[in-house]
């Protein structure tokens, strides 16, 4: 949480001095009372058992019975006044009290009960050693009272003690010197305390000249404060204001105003201020239009250079790296079966982004998409009316490319017949279509705003039946498509001459039949089973003699000639393991190993690879995440792929591509991971290589790249001490140009804490350096349970709660 105003859920602030009130005890006034809602249960135990004093409640004087209904073990009348003792329990209208005595004056309609006192109004419970009460003016004192609550919103029990608590009204408190605390324990690990408290019932608690303390010890004090103690969850107000620092913005402070619209719908609104760089405004949007729709938006906008140096100590003025950012996040179900989703996100530019971002994923990310889209599905069809724009940053490059409107129409391979296997489905998109390329701020390449492309590609599948354990499945595919612009090949612009690519694909699936042996230890029992799972695939596509001529926006379009062959082994071994009773043992994959090439009978793709560039189009993006396609080739570099899962607790992935033309490693990633109990441990390590043809000439689709990644956590952050860390390292020694470099640090971010049952402690120390990012920034945070958060721990976009 990081607002104080949740701090007391459906909470009657209520004070102590320690009372037992169990009426089985009257003469005990000193017993500690720590479950105050299982007083009310055994107060509500009481009555049931003690079915034949409730007669004695129809010889009180007439005026009394009306309004009050009393249990007791003896009475003694002195005129007006009556004396009750021994277990009394009272009730008058939302009003219950339990005392060892309770004293009644049927004139003034004054009460008052002493010893052990229990009192509960609308659910809330105070506990005193005495209570003063005015039955007509509902008012009254409460002295040395305690109060507990669990209905906080995270489940947490507060406890408030105060000397007085005045009844004031039907539904209002004032209290003097107020001590609260989730901690119970004589000195508190943390505390809050007022002079002066006043509480309304269901709705809040204002303090005033509230001092927060730790071990008793004041550490800050507040002029005022307003504490929701509403039953809804939420509750407008201001958040508490939380601060960080940063070498490159400076001491940052945030400020957060809350506020409710309904039962479900919030709105967040903030601002950053950064003693660096400038101030910040943003806004949080949520609502819930029904218990399965959602819809999530939000903005954030800086202005920058307006505090802080303008310009560096060479003079020179700073760059204006301020500008904003926008997402939505939505689903909403209709009751005619449509679905429509949004996940928007758009940024103004990179450089914001790298500088302002929260989290090192997003100022890294060289990507960024927004998509929106209207679904129905029934049967085996499904229709997508779809809007997507992707942006892709890659220095001061930036591509974009946009579908809108987009309607697509597709139909899920489904069996024709029962008599037939034969399986049909089918593509179909009609689209408008749009690319740009800046470098800096000079466009080299845009097309038209809407370029149409109407696409058709239906497929038919007919698994054949097996013979001698060998099974070939065929399928065959027909695509045209239409462009009302393409491209000149010659000049590289668009030009208005319409375009229609069509071409067949075939692909013949051939399964081997399995090998499978298993091994056993000497004494006969089973020790693994071994089995080898081969796979040959066969691929034509023929027909396309204008790739070159064609507008190349996403994956539709990038799809080139090809004649060839792709083989491969899969080898699975499996060990038994006792399974999640206890009793009974169950197969498990221990280890899985892939190897797999391609052959292509025609090297040039039908004239679509061009040598000496770095090409990437469907279908040799099928086999490897890496290209290696920029040069003609017969035999594809040979690709492996490994699972090693030895128990639930460790695993490791091993992927590589092995280039046998030039007989070196071309790329490889090893992940690998465990965890332990309260332990945990990951990595990734991928490297690629620059494979040189010559002394003068490389592989232009391999670019270099070494980065690790290393994780460790130990610990429960809702128990005990813990603590982690997580670096990702550029081992790099060269750019991509080649001029070389030092390996730079990434990312670092280290942490460490302790919880305790009723707060905790939270120090973080984050390092950026990636991109315009070089920054370093300090996190403390201190949690108060079932109040909020304290420290630098900032509220940001895309809240979770």
């Amino acid at each position: 949480m990081h607002y104080l105003k949740s701090l007391f859920y459906c909470l009657i602030i209520v004070f102590a001095c320690g009372a037992s009130a169990l009426p089985q005890e009257p003469d005990k006034t000193e017993k500690k009372v720590q479950n105050p809602i299982g007083v009310a249960e055994e107060e509500r135990k009481a009555q049931r058992l003690l079915p034949s004093q409730l007669s004695i409640v129809a010889n009180l004087p007439p005026a009394v019975a009306e309004e009050l209904e009393i249990i007791y073990d003896k009475a003694q009348a002195q005129g007006d006044v009556i004396i009750y003792s021994g277990n009394v329990h009272a009730s008058y209208a939302d009003m219950k009290l339990v005392a060892d005595q309770l004293t009644y004056n049927d004139t003034t309609k004054d009460i008052l009960a002493e010893g052990n006192v229990y009192f509960e109004q609308q659910g809330q419970i105070l506990l005193g050693s005495r209570v003063e009460l005015n039955l007509k003016t509902r008012r009254g004192s409460i002295f040395e009272a305690t109060g507990f609550t669990n209905r906080t919103p995270d489940g947490t029990t507060l406890v408030i003690d105060a000397e007085r608590a005045d009844k004031t009204g039907p539904d209002s408190y004032l209290l003097d010197r107020a001590v609260l605390s989730a901690c119970q324990e004589p000195v508190p690990k943390w505390s809050f305390t007022a002079r002066r408290v006043r509480i309304r019932l269901d709705d809040r608690a204002r303090l005033y000249h509230p001092v927060f303390r730790i071990k008793n010890f004041p550490i800050l004090y507040l002029p005022f404060a307003s504490l929701s103690i509403s039953k809804r969850e939420r509750s407008s107000g201001f958040l508490l204001p939380t601060s960080g620092s940063s070498n490159i913005k400076g001491r940052t402070l945030n400020l957060a105003y809350y506020q409710t619209l309904g039962r479900s719908a919030d709105l967040l609104m903030r601002s950053d201020i950064f003693t660096k760089r400038g101030i910040g405004f943003g806004f949080d949007f949520r609502a819930r239009p029904d218990e399965h729709s959602r819809l999530a938006l939000g903005s954030f906008i800086v202005f920058d250079r307006l505090l802080g140096s303008k310009r560096d100590a060479q003079g020179n003025r700073l760059p204006d790296q301020g500008g904003s950012s926008f997402y939505a996040d939505a689903v909403q179900y209709f009751k005619n079966g449509f679905v429509a989703v949004a996940d928007v996100n758009i940024t103004s530019s990179a450089a914001f982004r790298q500088v302002f971002a929260e989290n090192v994923l997003q100022a890294i990310s060289p990507e960024e998409r927004s998509q929106l889209y209207l679904n129905r599905n029934w049967r085996s069809l499904s229709f997508n009316l779809w809007f997507n724009e992707h942006s892709s940053f890659s220095g001061n490059e930036t591509i974009k490319t946009r579908q809108f409107p987009s309607l697509q129409l597709t139909h899920r391979s489904s069996q024709v017949s029962e008599k037939f296997p034969v399986y049909f489905s089918f593509e179909s998109a009609l689209e408008g279509v749009r690319r740009s390329e800046v470098i800096g701020d000079q466009s080299i390449f845009k097309t038209p705003s809407v370029v149409q492309r109407l696409d058709l590609l239906p497929r038919i599948t007919i698994p054949l039946r097996s013979f001698a354990g060998f099974t070939l499945t065929p399928t065959v595919g027909f695509r045209s498509t239409f462009y009302s612009d393409s491209l000149d090949p010659v000049k590289r612009e668009v030009v208005s001459r319409n375009l229609l690519r069509k071409y067949t694909e075939l692909e013949l699936e051939l399964r081997p039949p399995a090998l499978e042996r298993i091994f056993r230890h000497r004494d006969g029992s089973a020790w693994f089973k071994h089995l080898i799972e081969p796979f040959i695939t066969y691929r034509r596509i023929a027909g396309i003699d204008d790739f070159a001529r064609t507008l190349r926006i996403d994956e539709r379009d990038f799809v080139a000639e090809t004649n060839e062959l792709e083989y491969g082994l899969t080898n699975r071994f499996y060990v038994k393991r006792v399974g999640p009773d206890g009793s009974t043992t169950q197969a498990h994959e221990w280890l899985e190993l892939t190897i797999r090439q391609k052959y292509f009978f025609d090297p040039t793709f039908g004239g679509a690879l061009r040598e000496g560039e770095r090409n990437q189009f469907f279908p040799i993006n099928t086999l490897s995440g890496f290209a290696f396609g920029g040069l003609r080739r017969n035999f594809s570099p040979l690709n492996v792929s490994a699972r090693f899962r030895p128990s639930p607790a460790l695993f490791a992935d091993v992927r590589l591509d092995y280039d046998p033309r030039f007989k070196k490693l071309r790329n490889v990633v090893i992940s690998s991971g465990i965890t332990r109990r309260k332990f945990s441990f990951s990595q990734a390590w991928y490297l690629t290589r620059r494979i040189e043809i010559d002394r003068l000439t490389a592989d232009p689709s391999t670019l270099p790249g070494n980065q690790f990644d290393l994780s460790a956590f130990f610990g429960d952050p809702a128990e005990g001490p813990y603590g982690g860390f997580t670096v990702a390292y550029d081992l790099r020694d060269r750019l991509f140009s080649g001029a070389p470099r030092d390996p730079r640090l990434i990312n670092l971010t280290t942490t460490v804490g302790w919880a305790w049952d009723c707060c905790s402690l939270h120090v973080q120390n984050i390092t950026f350096r990636a991109g315009l990012r070089n920054e370093n920034r300090f996190l403390v945070a201190f949690t108060l349970r079932g109040i909020g958060t304290f420290g630098t721990d900032t509220i940001g976009q895309r809240r979770r709660r």
